[in-house]
Order: C-alpha cells, then sequence, then structure tokens
C-alpha cells in the first residue's frame, strides 16, 4: 500500500481546547515598565507560600489594598510584608507593626507573582 501522505480520520479531541501561543512576558509583566523582579533573602513569607530565594514580581502601578503582599521601607528597612491598609500594618511571620506618622514607610509596589526556581536564577549573582 503507497502512502498518500493524508492522515484519515477523526480531528482530534483536544482541537477545541486551542489556545494562542504562552507569552510568560504576558502573564507576568503585564505592566512591563513598572514592573521589576526582587529575590527573596529570607524566610518570613512562608505562611503565603513565598521561600528563601524566590523571585518577586513586584508591580509598581499597583495600589496596594488590604491582605496584599507589598515591597516597602520601613524606617530604614526594606521588607516583603503583607499589608492591611484599613488598620495600617504591615506584618509577616516574625513581626506586626503600626504605621504611624513617625515611621519612615513607603511602598515600591505589590507582589503580583512568585516564581520559584529550583535551581539558582541565573540573573541573581
Amino acid at each position: 500500500m503507497q502512502g498518500t501522505g493524508k492522515l484519515n480520520g477523526f480531528e482530534s479531541p483536544a482541537k477545541e481546547y486551542a489556545q494562542r501561543p504562552l507569552s510568560l512576558d504576558e502573564l507576568l509583566l503585564p505592566h512591563q515598565g513598572d514592573t521589576y523582579l526582587v529575590e527573596m533573602d529570607n524566610d518570613t513569607m512562608t505562611a503565603v507560600g513565598i521561600f528563601k530565594h524566590d523571585l518577586l514580581v513586584v508591580d509598581a502601578s499597583l495600589t496596594a489594598g488590604d491582605n496584599d503582599i507589598i515591597v516597602c521601607q520601613l524606617d530604614d528597612e526594606m521588607l516583603c510584608c503583607c499589608f492591611n491598609r484599613t488598620a495600617q500594618t504591615i506584618s509577616h511571620q516574625r513581626m506586626t507593626r503600626q504605621i504611624t506618622a513617625e515611621h519612615n514607610f513607603q511602598i515600591f509596589g505589590v507582589v503580583a507573582n512568585s516564581i520559584r526556581c529550583h535551581r539558582p536564577a541565573a540573573i541573581f549573582p
């Protein structure tokens, strides 16, 4: 039997699930100009699934709300923590702090995503 180069039969059942190509840039960086990566340098956020050496995708264009995970400066310390706008507190596993007018407090962005690297990330020395 000679081949004709055609396959006869049924359509692929997966055809109805066809998707557009996956773009990690579109998924993780919807606001590219306002987004940056930060490596988590401690284990204070493991309760919310962020571990030491995870990459945090921080979006500076987002407004932090209740229970958002943020990267911020409190006085002279850079922190990744949970933010409660209503109560004006920040917290992680080792502390909870009330934010007052006496504090130098600045939010750098909202953690929109985190990426767990199972090998060290080459972008961070």
